[in-house]
């Protein structure tokens, strides 16, 4: 919502919290005359922790997807001038849930230990791949796709809210997610502790309006049923909705409207990286289909690579094979474009202001966060 790398806005985990001089998504459209409201499930999502600049309305007492979703349509169905909802669900993510047909299509007869509804606090502290057998990681697995099967399904819902109010033809629609998830891959299962693809890739689905109310944004790359082959970032999407409603686009923000040219667009493809539990700047730098991944090792018990790691995507796109050693005399260069990424986005310091909610510290402990500080 910010268009910022991390090291731009300091908030990186736990209870940091934005500044309020970050120029939001919402503020920059608020300023241009739309109702804004924001629709979410709370954990991190909250107003406590700076994210209400420029709503109206933001809503985050919702622990189902069906009421948020609902709120949202009931909100959007009101609007009689252009709106921006930002609307939030923990559907697909621990605990794991899924119920009725979801569950029937994706979840395999399973005997283990791991309980009918999988919880953070069931699985062993230590996350590592080497506490769970072949059958837990398969069943954690279709845990998770059966809950993508029930987003997807309430996503409809959403859509056809739209459509019924009369507003989706006329309405940029962006579907996204801040992580994947890693079962294994890696050593680990869960999310926040690496930067390899299982947590990095990410859906990006944008959908433009149709006819000449979309006409400024629904050219170029962005033609409808067009998938793009190049790597993006979630710094992207709010220069690109903004793109899209011929709002102007703050200078301030770093990510490029997915409307240009990619000849045009400098941003580089890297994403820096740090655990509250560590003070050690990690990242990941791209270039055109090589990566370079550099982290604290502390926080990657079981990992085959090592501290820096370099992975050729095209033939190796679940990064199994480093190639950090055999490539000696590359390290330097790509340790030289890491060194300038760090000086031209140097970390800034969120807002210190203290946050004290004991719900929300129940609430991201069921989410897997209660040591996120």
């Amino acid at each position: 919502l910010s268009s910022l790398y991390t090291t731009e806005h300091g908030v990186f985990a736990g209870m940091d919290r934005l500044k309020d001089d970050v120029e939001t998504l919402a503020e920059t459209l608020w300023n241009e005359g739309y109702e804004t409201a924001a629709f979410t499930e709370g954990g991190y999502v909250r107003p406590q922790l700076g994210l209400a600049q420029g709503f109206e309305r933001f809503s985050f007492q919702h622990a189902d997807v069906a009421e948020t979703f609902e709120e949202a349509n009931a909100w959007i169905a009101g609007r009689d001038r252009p709106f921006f909802a930002f609307v939030q669900t923990y559907k697909v993510h621990a605990p794991y849930d899924p119920e009725g047909e979801p569950r029937q299509l994706f979840v395999r007869p399973y005997d283990g230990p791991l309980g009918e509804n999988v919880r953070v606090g069931d699985l062993p502290q230590s996350h590592a791949r080497s506490d769970f057998t072949e059958d837990d990681l398969r069943y954690l697995s279709d845990l998770y796709d059966a809950e993508v099967l029930e987003l997807d399904r309430a996503l409809e819902t959403l859509l056809e809210g739209l459509r019924a109010s009369g507003v989706l033809d006329d309405t940029v629609v962006v579907l996204t997610s801040d992580h994947g998830e890693e079962f294994g891959d890696h050593g680990l299962i869960g999310h926040g502790n690496s930067l390899y693809q299982e947590q990095l890739g990410v859906p990006l689905i944008v959908r433009l309006p149709t006819g000449t109310a979309g006409s400024r944004g629904a050219t170029g790359r962005l033609r409808p049923g067009r998938r793009i082959a190049e790597p993006v970032l979630g710094i992207d999407v709010a220069p690109t909705i903004l793109r899209a409603t011929g709002c102007p686009v703050p200078n301030a923000w770093s990510g490029a409207a997915l409307q240009q040219d990619p000849a045009q667009i400098d941003r580089p493809l890297w994403v820096p990286f740090r655990h509250s539990r560590s003070k050690t700047l990690g990242a990941a730098v791209r270039l055109d289909d090589t990566k370079m991944i550099e982290y604290p090792m502390e926080l990657r018990p079981g990992d085959p690579s090592g501290p820096t790691a370099l992975f050729d995507l095209a033939a190796d796109p679940r990064e199994q094979a480093d190639l950090w050693a055999e490539r000696a005399d590359d390290q330097r260069v790509w340790r030289g474009k890491l060194d300038g990424l760090r000086a031209r986005f140097p970390v800034e310091q969120p807002d210190r202001r203290t946050v004290s909610d004991a719900a929300l510290r129940l609430q991201l402990a069921a989410l897997g966060y209660a040591n996120d500080e």
